[in-house]
């Protein structure tokens, strides 16, 4: 968590509204965020990166983890609010595309690829983390569980099974 984005923030229930009124750009490594909750007032700031923001890293087991649990659900919404976001701007994308991506950062969820999608969720992701306490494990855990409903879903549904599901509900 990062304790100086909350006091900038304030309130902690802000909703922040993804290309409404809030933003992310890129400068080099550096992830800018931008928050205009006002006509007249806008926040910049800089976000520490990924791998700085994680709270510990006690033992965490994705197996038996309740993920309805209310504790997981910014990190579980964040995640697929991103792919919604691309899906919505890049209406070809597909399940496998999806898959593909989620299982590299299954790996490493600071990893950079150049990929609108995995910049997405990284970008969540950091805004995430930068409210809330979560382990690097428990990130893990959470993209290993959106990467088993895509591929649930994909199974079921065809093609784009998944993304066409998490679009109706996101």
């Amino acid at each position: 968590m990062d304790e100086v984005f909350r006091k900038l923030i304030g309130k902690e229930d802000t909703v922040f509204r993804l290309g409404t009124d809030t933003f992310f750009r890129h400068e080099g490594t550096q992830t800018i965020f931008e928050y205009v909750p006002e006509e007249d007032r806008r926040i910049e700031y800089t976000f520490k990166a990924l791998e700085q923001l994680y709270s510990g890293d006690q033992e965490f087991d994705y197996q038996s983890t309740d993920w309805n649990d209310d504790r997981y659900l910014p990190l579980l919404i964040n995640i697929e609010s991103a792919i919604t976001a691309v899906y919505r701007t890049e209406p070809v994308l597909k399940d496998k595309q999806v898959i593909a991506v989620l299982e590299r950062l299954t790996t490493k969820p600071e990893m950079k690829l150049a990929n609108l999608l995995a910049v997405s969720i990284q970008d969540n992701l950091t805004l995430t983390l930068s409210l809330y306490d979560f382990s690097r494990r428990e990130v893990i855990g959470a993209l290993k569980r959106v990467l088993k409903s895509a591929k649930r879903h994909h199974k079921l549904d065809g093609s784009r099974g998944y993304l066409d599901l998490v679009k109706n509900y996101i």
